[in-house]
């Protein structure tokens, strides 16, 4: 049974890791992601790459950007708006998962 550490929490959702299996569970809105280390990492890699990518929208919060997800069938479909929310989240999560490390 998995023992979380929360690495963030907010209005908008959590972040925690199991203490003794190394996976993270992660819940942004309405959607709650069970992620090993790996596809955390690389969640976060991607998810850097997009809020760094220009999108042509004078809306900020029209959805149309697509987020994989390491599971097949869920893809996560954000605003530019929750793209910065959700980049932060992941951010904060980072910061404190290397502060746990020291």
């Amino acid at each position: 049974m998995c023992e979380f550490q929360q690495l963030f929490l907010s209005q908008e959702g959590y972040i925690v890791i199991c203490r003794q299996c190394g996976c993270f569970q992660l819940c942004y809105g309405k959607v709650v992601l069970d992620l090993s280390s790996h596809d955390f990492g690389v969640l976060r890699a991607f998810v850097k790459r997009r809020l760094a990518a220009e999108y042509a929208s004078p809306d900020e919060e029209f959805r149309q950007i697509i987020i994989p997800t390491p599971h097949a069938t869920v893809n996560l479909l954000l605003s530019m708006k929750e793209l910065r929310q959700f980049a932060g989240m992941l951010e904060e999560a980072e910061i404190e998962l290397d502060t746990l490390k020291l």
